[in-house]
């Protein structure tokens, strides 16, 4: 009895000995901010160049964000359509997906001359400031958050990660208002 009984208080030492006292670290706090950047152009003949040349200067500053997130049209006259399709076009070339695309006509404020616009809402994360773990130093507080942020920032498209219920497009105002 005594045998049996010291064993299992030195068995219950040892299972107790070999744990870990801490609890689960949760993981960094991660904001998702949309950063929306947008194009309005005048498809009139006359600005038709103009239009072309600040469409491909806008292509060339955001070509990383065009490649890899949804970008939507706006078409918003008859005249504006032929060249929305020439804009799809040149974005397909690029190497843009058909999936990636959407073409919405919508008629635009009568008092404005703008009949197209190009969207694409590309996602920052923004994590905290954590400092890169150290052998030396057991127990710190901070462990993991280096690792959980620096896979955070490198994800393409991290919205899909949060938890929501709201599958659709994000609302995008033709009209800024």
């Amino acid at each position: 009895m005594k045998t049996s009984l010291m064993l299992g208080l030195i068995a219950l030492l040892t299972l107790v000995g070999c744990s870990s006292g801490q609890a689960e670290k949760p993981g960094p706090a991660i904001d998702v901010y949309p950063v929306s950047s947008s194009l309005a152009l005048s498809t009139k003949p006359e600005q038709r160049v103009q239009a072309q040349q600040a469409l491909d200067e806008f292509i060339q500053r955001h070509q990383q964000v065009l490649l890899t997130q949804p970008i939507v049209l706006f078409s918003g006259s008859e005249r504006s359509q032929a060249f929305t399709e020439q804009v799809a076009m040149q974005l397909r070339r690029l190497g843009i997906a058909n999936h990636q695309l959407s073409v919405i006509h919508q008629p635009f404020h009568q008092d404005n001359n703008i009949d197209f616009k190009i969207v694409v809402i590309n996602h920052q994360v923004v994590v905290p400031l954590c400092s890169a773990p150290q052998i030396s130093r057991f127990g710190d507080e901070g462990r993991g958050c280096y690792a959980e942020s620096l896979r955070w920032q490198s994800m393409v498209n991290p919205q899909k990660m949060l938890l929501s219920g709201d599958k659709a497009q994000p609302h995008i105002d033709v009209n800024g208002e």
